[in-house]
């Protein structure tokens, strides 16, 4: 039988473990590392280094001073910056491999960073404690998909094609839900627990959609939980909140955040990812 879990067992036959992230994270936890030390550990995966270095340079970051090597990144964001987009280049990076019959990368890749760099935009605007975490957590939101494409490609075509029929393509969680018994959030964190990912990737990824499934959401729940909408959005370049998922009524309250920060929301997102998005998509 179909479950989370099942979907998780023995993944890391499938996809690269994210090995450099997770040493990373561990080094920038350990007082007694250096940044030479955070460095020389990201450089030892060219690929990474090569999509850390793009980010950070794209428009989503970049004031004005073109950053050429990992320390000068460093240098310049600061540790805990370049530890969390790692964590999500690292993550993502893992599956440009895993078989998929489903969706398009690009297609996926180009949602996940929309959410990343509105998540980032809102959550630094609102001076958010985990902004640091925004990009990551919005890049990640739906990784479910990817395994549940590749593991039960049946059951996920199943699902999608309900919700074009019975939820209008803008609540696939639901239509998982009825399919399966669960959704794509429920896998993502059982993967981001198998992982060991920080908990408020966890927490994100677990509750984009449904930020209550939490006793206790942190801000940045709620503002991937608005991201992601306004991602859907900026795929169709709309500017009409009802063409994307509802957005609880709480996540406005607790953000401080409304809808009039769509327009230029959608305006810098599609600056942003078109400056990156190639080499997430690239197999």
């Amino acid at each position: 039988m179909l479950s989370p879990s099942s979907l998780v067992e023995n993944v890391d036959s499938l996809i690269s473990f994210p090995d450099v992230a997770l040493r990373v994270n561990q080094l920038v936890n350990d007082p007694d590392s250096s940044a030479a030390d955070i460095a020389s550990t990201i450089e030892s995966d060219p690929a990474i280094t090569a999509k850390l270095l793009r980010v950070s340079n794209s428009a989503m970051m970049n004031n004005g001073t073109e950053i050429t090597d990992i320390n000068r990144a460093i240098t310049r964001l600061g540790l805990r910056q370049v530890n969390e987009l790692l964590m999500g280049i690292d993550v993502s990076q893992s599956f440009d491999k895993m078989p998929n019959q489903i969706v398009s990368l690009t297609n996926f890749w180009q949602h996940s960073l929309y959410c990343a760099v509105i998540a980032r935009k809102l959550a630094t605007q609102i001076k958010c404690d985990q902004a640091n975490s925004a990009f990551s957590a919005g890049l990640l939101h739906d990784i479910g998909h990817l395994i549940m494409f590749s593991r039960a490609p049946d059951a996920s075509e199943k699902a999608l094609t309900l919700s074009l029929e019975d939820y209008d393509d803008s609540e696939i969680f639901l239509a998982e839900q009825e399919t399966l018994g669960f959704d794509h959030s429920d896998v993502g964190l059982e993967l981001a627990r198998h992982w060991n990912l920080p908990q408020i990737l966890q927490d994100c990824i677990y509750a984009h959609h449904e930020p209550y499934k939490l006793e206790n959401p942190a801000t940045l729940v709620w503002v991937i939980h608005i991201a992601n909408s306004f991602a859907v959005l900026a795929e169709i370049n709309s500017e009409n909140i009802e063409d994307a998922s509802k957005i609880k009524d709480e996540a406005w309250e607790v953000t401080g955040l409304s809808p009039a920060a769509l327009p230029d929301c959608i305006a810098f997102a599609r600056e942003s990812v078109e400056d990156i998005l190639s080499s997430f998509s690239a197999n």
